[in-house]
C-alpha cells in the first residue's frame, strides 16, 4: 500500500496545534485523494495526522499517554518497523525532502526490524504476522 503518512508535515500536521481538531483532520481528509489522483497513480494509500497521535493512539493501542509530536521527524521515528520510518514530501520549491531519521539501510537492503520506541515485542510478532513480508518480498530479511 503506497502511503503518504508525511502528508501532514505539508498540509499543517506535526507542530500545528491546530490539525489536532476535527475539523482540521475532515479537511486534511478530503484534500489528499485529490493529491494522490493528480499524482497519475492509482494505488491505495493512508494518511494519518502526526499532530494528533497522542489523542487517538493510548486507546487505539492500549498504552499508556504518549505525548504530542513536536515535528514529523519525531513522528516518523515512532513507526513501527525501521524500514517503514520514511517520509518523503516535496519542498516548496519541489525538491524532494526525505525524513529517515533511522537512516535508510534497513529499507535499502530489505530488512524488516521492529523499531521499539513505541512498538513492544508483542505487537511487533503481531505485524510480521499480519503483514508476511516475505512472503510479499521473497528477499526480505527479518530481524526479531
Amino acid at each position: 500500500m503506497a502511503r503518504l503518512r508525511s502528508a501532514s508535515a505539508r498540509l499543517g500536521g506535526a507542530g500545528d496545534p491546530a490539525a489536532t481538531t476535527s475539523s482540521k483532520r475532515a479537511e486534511y481528509g478530503a484534500r489528499l485523494p485529490g493529491q494522490a489522483l493528480r499524482s497519475g497513480k492509482h494505488q491505495p494509500w493512508e494518511a494519518k495526522n502526526q499532530a494528533a497521535v497522542h489523542t487517538w493512539y493510548p486507546a487505539k493501542f492500549g498504552t499508556g499517554p504518549v505525548p504530542p509530536l513536536r515535528s514529523i521527524a519525531e513522528a516518523v521515528a515512532t513507526w513501527p518497523e525501521y524500514a517503514t520510518a520514511v517520509a518523503i514530501r516535496l519542498d516548496p520549491h519541489d525538491h524532494i525532502a526525505v525524513c529517515a531519521p533511522h537512516g535508510l539501510d534497513d529499507l535499502l537492503d530489505g530488512i524488516w526490524r521492529p523499531n521499539p520506541t513505541r512498538v513492544s515485542p508483542e505487537t511487533s510478532r503481531q505485524r510480521l504476522a499480519r503483514h508476511r513480508p516475505t512472503e510479499r518480498w521473497p528477499r526480505v530479511r527479518v530481524i526479531t
